[in-house]
């Protein structure tokens, strides 16, 4: 059978007509995939930018709203990935697309292991933006991060976000590696200035 592993703040809709033809679903956010091979019926992701069509695979779509760019990595198997009728990518195991969805543009690399630290609730961040920082703290603790501060906003995280640890003692750790304070707002939100 087919599992899915739905990442927080996700939304996965099942079409109507799931399995006449195909086996179609739609994705915000993030999930990975396991997928049973069925030659008659593709498996297919749709997101509000790419269509992911997989006969059978593993792999990860992250596509939330709030990030620049869709990620598909493949674990195992081959997926094409298409946006509207062009073919951007034929993806094998460790291959990995990220789509910038300002600029059309899509960056394809190869031998990538798919980050799906997320799923055990251990998130390792290398290089990540201050969105991607964001996204991981609201789906790790349901919070949200909000700084005006440009260093902070352009800046470059490397971090490790565990979902065992408290939100405190993660914004602590957050902090010290950055050299920066933060508060806790009313709503919930921490602010680092």
């Amino acid at each position: 059978s087919t599992e899915i592993f739905l990442n927080a703040n996700s939304t996965l809709q099942i079409a109507t007509v799931f399995g006449s033809r195909d086996r179609r679903v739609s994705l915000l956010g993030e999930a990975f995939f396991n997928v049973k091979p069925d030659a008659t019926r593709p498996f297919v992701v749709q997101t509000a930018s790419l269509d992911i069509t997989v006969l059978g695979t593993s792999f990860n779509v992250n596509t939330y709203s709030s990030l620049d760019y869709v990620r598909v990595g493949v674990e195992t198997g081959k997926v094409n990935v298409t946006r509207g009728d062009v073919t951007l990518a034929t993806l094998g195991a460790g291959g990995q697309l990220r789509f910038d969805r300002h600029t059309g543009q899509s960056e394809i690399q190869s031998g990538v292991a798919v980050d799906r630290s997320w799923i055990s609730g251990k998130v390792q961040l290398v290089d990540a933006s201050f969105a991607e920082l964001r996204q991981v703290f609201h789906n790790t603790y349901g919070i949200y991060l909000k700084s005006d501060d440009p260093i902070v906003t352009n800046g470059r995280f490397n971090l490790t976000v565990n979902r065992s640890l408290s939100v405190v003692a993660t914004m602590d750790k957050l902090c010290t590696l950055i050299g920066k304070n933060y508060r806790k707002e009313a709503e919930g939100s921490y602010y680092i200035q």
